[in-house]
């Protein structure tokens, strides 16, 4: 690799059809390339040096009123909790990507219902 704030590297791929390269970015972040000479024969990875951002995101949970008293809480991903009503609306910062979301109705430790996605 040479360069300081551009870094280029070059591979001799030995008359290999298929090659793959990956960069650490961070600790969170690696890029990978995998393809043939004949696909991408100058590939080039780019590294942002901003950390990954939060997507504000708001997750709306109707519960019919029969499976909560006072005092229950609805929560998502065991964190971001409110008191339980028909209509609970709950905003959260996540990481860009997919992701599974629980969705809990719980009574102190108990917990009368659970929903993912």
């Amino acid at each position: 690799m040479s360069g300081t704030t551009t870094k280029t590297g070059t591979f001799n791929l030995n008359n290999q059809a298929k090659y793959g390269v990956a960069v650490r970015c961070s600790s969170l972040v690696v890029q990978v390339i995998q393809a043939t000479a004949s696909e991408l024969s100058n590939p080039k990875l780019a590294c942002s040096s901003s950390t990954p951002t939060t997507v504000p995101f708001t997750v709306n949970v109707s519960v019919n009123t029969s499976l909560f008293e006072s005092g229950d809480s609805v929560c998502v991903n065991g964190e971001a909790c409110l008191p339980a009503s028909s209509s609970v609306s709950i905003g959260l910062n996540l990481e860009p990507g997919n992701q599974d979301l629980l969705v809990t109705l719980s009574s102190g430790s108990s917990v009368a219902a659970v929903l993912s996605k």
